[in-house]
């Protein structure tokens, strides 16, 4: 089940990326904190939401410069707000998470693994 509901939010983004007249249409997305601003940008058409870390640190009414700082795992922190927020507020929608390349907590391969 949520091998399929990965593969057609992917397809749907490589669709959205490809097909799109740069000149003509901007590419607009929201970086939500919280499900509630995910679910009120995608109900005004926000066609993809990228997930990062400094949504937390929004959520909390920190700016988002705290992202930066060694507050915790970046990387966990963009799988949690995704499974605890984003996806059930919008389980359809396209996201893109932001992940830190070089965390050696779990390897990267793995991390995609669970992120899919």
């Amino acid at each position: 089940m949520y091998s399929n509901m990965f593969t057609s939010r992917t397809g749907r983004l490589r669709e959205m990326l490809t097909g799109r007249d740069w000149r003509q249409e901007p590419l607009v997305f929201s970086v939500p904190g919280f499900g509630l601003s995910a679910r009120s940008a995608v109900q005004e058409g926000i066609p993809f939401l990228m997930v990062l870390n400094a949504g937390v640190y929004r959520a909390m009414g920190v700016v988002s410069q705290s992202s930066f700082l060694p507050f915790g795992n970046a990387n966990e922190q963009v799988e949690q707000l995704i499974g605890r927020e984003i996806l059930p507020s919008c389980p359809d929608t396209p996201l893109v998470a932001g992940l830190f390349a070089g965390s050696e907590t779990i390897p990267l391969k793995e991390r995609f693994a669970r992120l899919k």
